[in-house]
């Protein structure tokens, strides 16, 4: 066919487009396909803002002609791919193909999985397509969410994973930024808030848990910031994370353990769950208490730590009674070369003592537990001066950086609840931890009292409970 043809299809098809009961035969409808064809030699000849109606009409009519959806998502994904078209026929393209994702009479699902591929990669060729090009497939993908929620959303999902085709490390790490992205707008967007089913809010929670061990520290920090705001989620004060952890793998790894202590900051002490500490309390003895941690589960101490301190939090009032005697060991024993480890521990131990203060007690006032409290605060108080020294040295260089504001956390936390049980006193549970955070740089003038928590703010354990 001519590309004169073409033209003259294109241009009798447009003259009667707004006329309603608008349609166009299989031959028509296939001639603007040919006109924007870029294997098509004809189609070269056709001149561009032609070719831009073509598509135009291609998105009007495309939803009616069931039999060339395939050829349509071929030929429209083709002209996208082709570098030497001009942006106002590639936004035409998206266009096209988020109308008759939203007009197919039988809701195509897998024609919408296909399409809503195509927006996101052309939302992650930064310099592939222009940004008026990238704007309208993000737009498009908002129209496809609407149609078909899960389907887009699994695909999100599935970028978070490493089962992927591509093999370069930046364009994963490029696609999983995209998904977060993402999936935070989903959730967080007022108009999606109606599209979240229980059964929808339930699958993301187990996939999130599901691909920590791919993700970074960071990824799966932010990813769990993101599922913590889903409804069934809050409600239940950030226990169905915990659930699907324990739930989905086993509870025996580095990762495991790290993806626990990424959750804590998520999980309200209101929340209730033995499970968790049914787990972890029974290895850690073996994780916290020797110089090398555990020989046949490579755990730090410290990541092992800050999950025990979630179990703790978690752990009814009669679990705390079982577990205080054997946190109140580790603290005896535990080695003062990691004072995150430390840290973890004392507030572990803390937080099962305010859960159960009567059960606190002996542990409290054991004079063996008194003295170690005393040799904790002698050691980290020995450091924490120099450590001080160091750090405003660094502040006033404009040399110090957050790791070095969590230090300083770190190090005022342990020596104030070694202070207080030192006393026979709980520590308060006002006091935040070092890792959770952006921790405040000591400044020179501005000593900070050895509690690191207002005066007043630590109270003595007696029969009763708390004073």
């Amino acid at each position: 066919m001519s590309t004169s043809d073409l033209v003259a299809t294109i241009q009798a098809v447009l003259s009667r487009s707004t006329q309603p009961g608008a349609a166009v035969t299989t031959d028509e409808y296939a001639q603007l396909l040919a006109s924007v064809d870029v294997s098509a030699p004809a189609a070269a000849s056709v001149p561009p803002h032609v070719r831009v109606k073509a598509v135009t009409m291609i998105g009007q009519f495309g939803a009616t002609v069931d039999s060339m959806v395939r050829n349509t998502l071929t030929t429209l994904v083709t002209l996208l791919a082709a570098p030497e078209h001009v942006a106002p026929l590639q936004i035409a393209a998206v266009n096209a193909l988020a109308s008759i994702a939203e007009k197919l009479p039988t809701k195509q699902f897998e024609f919408v999985r296909e399409v809503s591929d195509v927006f996101i990669q052309i939302n992650l060729e930064q310099n592939g397509f222009a940004p008026h090009v990238r704007a309208a497939s993000k737009a498009g993908l908002d129209q496809l969410l609407k149609i078909n929620f899960r389907g887009v959303l699994t695909k999100l999902l599935h970028l978070l994973s490493d089962e992927r085709e591509r093999d370069e490390a930046a364009y994963l790490q490029q696609e999983r930024q995209f998904a977060l992205d993402m999936l935070h707008h989903l959730i967080t967007a007022p108009n999606y808030s109606d599209i979240w089913t229980e059964e929808t809010q339930n699958h993301v929670v187990k996939y999130s848990c599901l691909v920590f061990p791919v993700l970074s520290p960071d990824q799966y920090s932010r990813l769990a910031t993101i599922v913590a705001h889903m409804p069934i989620v809050k409600a239940k004060n950030g226990a169905p994370l915990v659930d699907a952890v324990i739930g989905s793998v086993k509870v025996d790894s580095l990762r495991s353990y790290q993806a626990l202590a990424l959750l804590a900051p998520h999980v309200t002490r209101t929340a209730v769950h033995d499970a968790l500490a049914a787990k972890l309390f029974p290895l850690a003895p073996d994780h916290m208490s020797s110089e090398t941690g555990s020989a046949t589960v490579p755990a730090s101490r410290a990541t092992f730590g800050k999950a025990l301190f979630l179990a703790s939090r978690l752990c009814s009032e009669a679990q705390s009674a079982v577990y205080l005697p054997i946190m109140a060991g580790i603290v005896q024993r535990m080695p003062l070369s990691d004072w995150t480890a430390a840290e973890a521990c004392l507030m572990a131990l803390s937080s099962l003592g305010h859960r159960n203060a009567v059960a606190a007690l002996p542990v409290v006032h054991g004079d063996a537990f008194v003295a170690r409290a005393a040799e904790i605060l002698a050691a980290v108080t020995a450091v924490k001066d120099k450590a001080t020294a160091a750090i405003l040295g660094l502040v006033s260089s404009g040399q110090a950086t957050e790791k070095h504001g969590e230090a300083h956390a770190c190090l005022a936390n342990v020596a104030a609840m070694a202070e207080a049980f030192s006393k026979k006193k709980l520590p308060t549970m006002a006091m935040q931890t070092s890792w959770d955070g952006r921790k405040a740089l000591p400044r020179a003038g501005a000593p900070v009292p050895l509690s690191g928590v207002a005066p007043g703010a630590i109270y003595k354990v007696n029969k009763r409970g708390r004073n």
